[in-house]
């Protein structure tokens, strides 16, 4: 018999492994498209957290690796060819540049 009380701490756990995942690559892809530095980083973490999702929950894993790699790739960009649907790096120069030329000019 199941304890319910264990049913929702995997279920935590799983919830908690995919989003953390999810934060990770998105990250990972930003910094990667950005040229900054840590994509390297990011990009193993992302592979540890699969990792743990694999052993702990293997149908989850399953269920949604390919997805993942082709939701990564999906995101994949560069500065040249911003992406403010998926991207926060561009989303935060794209208000930058609209506040920037909203902006009156400073009275000198």
């Amino acid at each position: 018999m199941t304890h319910p009380q264990l049913d929702s701490i995997h279920r935590l756990r799983r919830h908690q492994l995919l989003a953390h995942r999810e934060e990770l690559a998105t990250a990972a892809v930003e910094h990667l498209g950005h040229d900054l530095p840590g994509a390297d980083v990011l990009f193993r973490a992302v592979n540890l957290v699969e990792e743990l999702i694999r052993v702990e929950f293997p149908a989850t894993w399953q269920e949604h690796y390919v997805d993942w790699l082709n939701r990564d790739a999906e995101r994949l960009h560069d500065a040249e060819t911003p992406r403010t649907d998926v991207c926060r790096i561009c989303r935060t120069a794209a208000r930058t540049v609209v506040r920037d030329e909203v902006a009156p000019p400073h009275a000198a």
